[in-house]
């Protein structure tokens, strides 16, 4: 039986699956092999992974790269990643003590990377993704970016990392 944690990354790789199959395949390539493609991902045997770096490629126009630190020629750098949930330490307000709940999405493994992350983030409350593509200046000196949510999978869209969010996957693949 997996964990809750395996199963919400699988609930995440769906997500982001259906979001790019048809940005990196065209629909004649597709059409026989979807319903086993997507048994696949369910069944978490896919690493959903490369497919974010080939629809980068194939809509940013930049071929793929396997250089240490760098998935593309230009030197950046593609990361997935999907929300879940933690309990912050209790605070007391007023009397009150209470836990706080929020969604988090980490990007990790950032020691090796100098270009620009393109970050493709799931939420698995609200099936929507998040668009990132962050500089080098903003995480050299990070081991990992926490992206926060608020408890009903909305964007807490108050941190910094958020300047560096896109409207649309073309956008941060370009």
């Amino acid at each position: 039986m997996s964990s809750h944690l395996t199963e919400n990354s699988i609930l995440g790789d769906q997500i982001i699956f259906e979001e790019l199959i048809c940005k990196a395949y065209t629909k004649k390539e597709t059409a026989d092999a979807m319903k086993l493609l997507r048994k696949m991902v369910k069944d978490g045997v896919i690493q959903v992974d490369a497919l974010v770096e080939k629809a980068i490629s194939v809509i940013g126009k930049v071929k793929r790269s396997s250089g240490k630190g760098k998935d593309f020629i230009d030197g950046s750098d593609a990361k997935k990643a999907t929300t879940s949930q933690i309990i912050e330490y209790p605070s007391t307000y007023n009397g009150l003590t209470k836990n706080y709940v929020r969604r988090v999405a980490r990007i990790t493994n950032l020691r090796s990377k100098k270009g620009w992350l393109r970050c493709v983030v799931a939420e698995t409350l609200t099936n929507e993704i998040f668009y990132f593509k962050i500089p080098y200046s903003y995480y050299k000196d990070l081991t990992s970016i926490a992206i926060y949510f608020n408890e009903d999978g909305s964007p807490k869209r108050n941190g910094a990392i958020w300047e560096w969010s896109c409207n649309t996957f073309t956008e941060m693949s370009k």
